[in-house]
């Protein structure tokens, strides 16, 4: 299997809320049909004035200037976080695609304050209803995924079954699919505390698919590695990942919502964490044994339990 590619650079990341938003704003663009063209002259209020965003003095190259109707180029660079969003154009082209505008005002807010600028902050926090789904939809648009559990598998490398008895929080979230398709198995890096293979979710059945799944992962190009048991919990609050995305390095702390980091300051904490897990783990091969015995051990109990296969 050929090396991975090194982890570009945390320095000159933009803040996470462009990220986050921009990947949204695609997503909805795309659900809704249009074109990057026609996004440029979807009806919408984006002709009216709005005012001055708090933007670095020189225009970034190809930014649409305050207020004025985004080009189809100005849309497709704007959707790669190229430059600093006006939050106000994005509320607008998020409304001319049809979207709730409770979860326009949610993704704008992710943005900056729809009166002002964008956020400078290199930390922000998602914890409306639809933060599964936008954080779904970054996991989809990254290249790289390294993502180390403690608790609970990473939701990438879940099944249908196990997902389903994990809760997200209260009822109002809206639940997305973030199991990663097989096609894109090489992407991953997952790093997997002991015990996430032996912490029963849902019943034998559940977790002998689960553990099939994670040998199939393997099978199509995942590295998936286990620390072993006995060894020091490398970080104990929920899940941690780093997602590639648009070339830069977007960190994500998750509960029962999401709080995302870029940049040196921001990011350095989650790297060390994640390299810290990556040294601890087993080698490839021994983690793939320990995994098909757990896949074999749940089997076994599903069987004598009469429960066969998952949801049946």
């Amino acid at each position: 299997m050929p090396a991975p590619a090194p982890a570009p650079s945390l320095g000159g990341a933009p803040p996470p809320g462009r990220i986050v938003a921009t990947v949204a704003l695609r997503n909805h663009r795309r659900a809704y049909g249009t074109q990057k063209d026609a996004a440029a002259t979807a009806p919408s209020t984006l002709h009216a004035a709005s005012p001055t965003p708090l933007r670095p003095r020189s225009q970034p190259h190809g930014a649409p200037p305050p207020g004025r109707r985004p080009s189809g180029s100005s849309v497709s660079r704007l959707e790669r976080a190229q430059y600093p969003l006006e939050p106000r154009t994005i509320k607008q082209l998020l409304t001319s695609y049809g979207v709730d505008p409770d979860e326009a005002r949610e993704i704008t807010h992710l943005a900056g304050d729809e009166n002002g600028g964008e956020w400078r902050s290199m930390v922000v926090t998602d914890f409306g209803p639809r933060w599964h789904q936008r954080l779904a939809w970054c996991e989809q648009a990254a290249t790289c995924i390294r993502t180390y559990a403690s608790w609970l598998l990473p939701a990438v490398a879940r099944t249908p079954a196990y997902a389903d008895r994990v809760s997200i929080g209260p009822r109002t979230v809206i639940r997305a699919p973030r199991g990663l398709p097989l096609r894109r198995a090489a992407s991953l890096t997952a790093l997997l505390d002991h015990q996430t293979l032996t912490r029963p979710v849902g019943d034998a059945a559940v977790m002998a698919e689960q553990m099939r799944h994670l040998l199939a992962l393997i099978d199509h190009g995942a590295q998936v590695r286990v620390l072993p048991h006995g060894g020091p919990p490398i970080w104990e609050w929920g899940g941690t990942s780093e997602l590639v995305i648009y070339g830069h390095r977007l960190f994500v702390e998750e509960t029962y919502g999401a709080v995302y980091h870029t940049g040196e300051a921001e990011g350095s904490p989650f790297a060390e964490v994640l390299g810290e897990a990556e040294a601890a783990a087993l080698p490839a091969e021994e983690s793939r044994q320990l995994i098909a015995a757990a896949a074999d051990r749940f089997r076994d109990e599903a069987a004598r339990a009469g429960t066969g296969e998952a949801g049946a």
